[in-house]
């Protein structure tokens, strides 16, 4: 069965059967039976894997292809938005700047909320998800992850409500004539005209000047040691994508064991560029039957582990700190492991390939009742009283769940289609990885404990690799004593062919403000990265003074070296930040993200 078409069976129900085993259980049967597990195929070796085709991908991208030639580029859209004051040649601070393009953004924003009054909410969803991001590259790899992204959120502004859902046997299939295309590829246009416009937000934030230009984005004024630091930046962003650390979420290499009551959340990842053969299953996931899927989503199995450690190290003292909507979403991308595993024959085929799942209403409510008395408990300990009670509490928060056009969220979670629902997984997943970012200004424990862990996690990298320290250079991980007072505490520690490098962890958010771009936010986290560095190269250069202190010698090493290290990529101009410097076999800059860090550490 296709993503387009529902669970036939109506709504599951569960059971507890012997050894730990959880399954769903039918009313109708006397006697639960257990199946017998099938080996599963190796992801890895999707050659020997039988292919889930869909034919109305390349239908979809053939149309959409024909008809971009038939619309506006993105110059001439951007034409239309750039308003007549102020003059060109006026030029522009960052702070001026930034409102200036907003004018542009909102003006963008509003032809896009025009233009998709054409189709429904679902209609559109089905027409983007199967055009390839790779209409969108551009010099970053980055590039057409963003400008599809902001396709796919200016979409969800539809509020059109005709139920057009032709079918074709027994498949939901819209119209994929060319002429049926051009309103996708008119959305196209403003989206890359809008992505420019946001790329330029984010250089405002970062301190460049502008010039106004007649009918087009206002020109950055020549700064070249800026325009580098910004250009470095974007390229370490795009290269460090799929190395990010999370405080509040681990990734599980494998699927959870089917024994277990559900402890994990099932969520998508995009894959940038042309649609590819991706793992995928046919029938419930438990029986292992693995199949290629050409599609454009990776499965991801994780937990809220860290976050309800942070909640845990509060306390009473927690506040609630996330939005509204998160422990829906929560609730949701829970539900789905169990879906998949114990329930549904199509999940398999249609979320790698589209992200998205269409069930009966009353299907999907009962099956997110079933589960809640299973995970109630686990998600208490990360939204302490803030749990939904059932189902449709859960779909009626996420239905008005809708886009955010600034910074960027995708949505709606939930389109509504007459008595079906469309859940889309990938949005859900995208919209949860931000929201459980914890904000610093909450303070306390909550915060504290994501940083502690940032250490361990740093540390163990540097374990898994040729850096591994002795016993002897590990013991430095304590709070540091010269002179009878106390000298700093040493974080993370590695070393290799006598080079000592002690690592400062610093568990800096990358944010919804800070992606935007915002002067403000970019500003104090470079001020707040850069001090980070100044007092390293000090504590560093005092260890080489003194080799011996206190409760410390670093005298049998050659060197003593030092770096900052971050969660995420950040922006800074200043050289100690910025310039790459020799450690032993590796080159880095002052302070680098883990995934930099990871990768030079072999």
């Amino acid at each position: 069965m296709s993503e387009e078409t529902c669970e036939p069976n109506g709504p599951p129900q569960h059971g507890y059967l012997g050894e730990g085993e959880w399954m769903p259980v039918s009313k109708r049967r006397k006697k639960a039976t257990r199946t017998k597990p099938r080996r599963p195929g190796n992801p890895r070796r999707l050659e020997n894997l039988r292919q889930a085709i869909d034919y109305t991908v390349p239908i979809v991208s053939e149309a959409f292809v024909a008809a971009r030639p038939m619309v506006p580029g993105p110059q001439e859209v951007l034409a239309r938005a750039v308003p007549n004051d102020p003059l060109a040649g006026t030029e522009l601070d960052p702070i001026s700047a930034g409102l200036y393009l907003t004018r542009i953004r909102e003006a963008l924003e509003e032809q896009a909320h025009e233009l998709v009054q054409v189709y429904p909410a679902v209609q559109w969803l089905w027409y983007t998800r199967r055009i390839s991001t790779d209409f969108f590259a551009g010099y970053l790899i980055t590039t057409q992850y963003a400008d599809h992204k902001v396709m796919e959120t200016l979409s969800g502004l539809s509020t059109n409500a005709t139920e057009n859902q032709p079918e074709v046997k027994g498949r939901s299939i819209y119209p994929c004539e060319t002429s049926d295309l051009i309103p996708v590829a008119q959305l196209a246009a403003i989206s890359v005209a809008l992505s420019r416009c946001h790329s330029w937000i984010r250089r405002a934030g970062k301190g460049t000047d502008f010039v106004v230009v007649d009918g087009d984005l206002p020109e950055p004024v020549v700064d070249e040691p800026l325009e580098q630091a910004i250009d470095i930046f974007d390229q370490r962003l795009a290269d460090d994508l799929q190395w990010q650390w999370h405080p509040s979420m681990e990734v599980n290499p494998v699927a959870p064991d089917r024994r277990d009551p559900p402890s994990v959340l099932m969520t998508v990842s995009r894959v940038l560029g042309p649609w590819i053969d991706v793992p995928g299953w046919q029938g419930q996931l438990r029986h292992g039957h693995m199949v290629r899927v050409l599609g454009q989503f990776n499965l991801n199995w994780i937990t809220l582990n860290g976050l309800a450690e942070s909640m845990s190290a509060a306390g009473a003292s927690s506040i609630d700190w996330w939005r509204p909507h998160t422990p829906s979403l929560a609730t949701l991308l829970y539900t789905l492991w169990y879906d998949a595993t114990f329930i549904s024959e199509s999940l398999g085929s249609s979320l790698p390939k589209v992200g998205y799942l269409r069930r009966r209403r009353d299907y999907a409510i009962h099956t997110i009742d079933q589960l809640m008395p299973i995970i109630r408990d686990g998600l208490e300990a990360c939204f302490p009283g803030q749990v939904p009670e059932d189902g449709h509490q859960v779909l009626q928060v996420l239905e008005g769940l809708g886009p955010d056009l600034w910074p960027i969220e995708t949505g709606p979670v939930v389109r509504s289609l007459g008595e079906d629902v469309v859940l889309d997984v990938w949005a859900a997943s995208s919209r949860l990885l931000d929201d459980i970012r914890i904000p610093a200004q909450t303070g306390g424990e909550v915060v504290n404990a994501p940083a502690r862990r940032f250490e361990e996690v740093v540390q163990e990298r540097i374990d898994q690799s040729p850096w591994r320290p002795a016993d002897s250079a590990r013991a430095l991980r304590r709070h540091l004593r010269l002179g009878g007072a106390w000298l700093t505490d040493i974080d993370a520690v590695a070393e290799r062919n006598g080079v000592l490098l002690l690592v400062s962890c610093k568990n800096i958010p990358f944010t919804r403000e800070y992606d935007a771009g915002d002067y403000k936010t970019v500003r104090n986290a470079a001020t707040t990265i850069d001090k980070a560095c100044r007092l390293w190269e000090g504590i560093v250069a005092t260890l080489k003074g003194s080799p011996v202190g206190d409760n410390y010698d670093v005298s049998q090493f050659i060197d003593v070296k030092g770096v900052v290290v971050t969660p995420q990529v950040l922006y800074s101009r200043s050289d100690l930040t910025f310039a790459e410097t020799s450690i032993g076999q590796m080159r880095l800059r002052g302070a680098v993200s883990l995934g930099e860090l990871t990768r030079a550490l072999g």
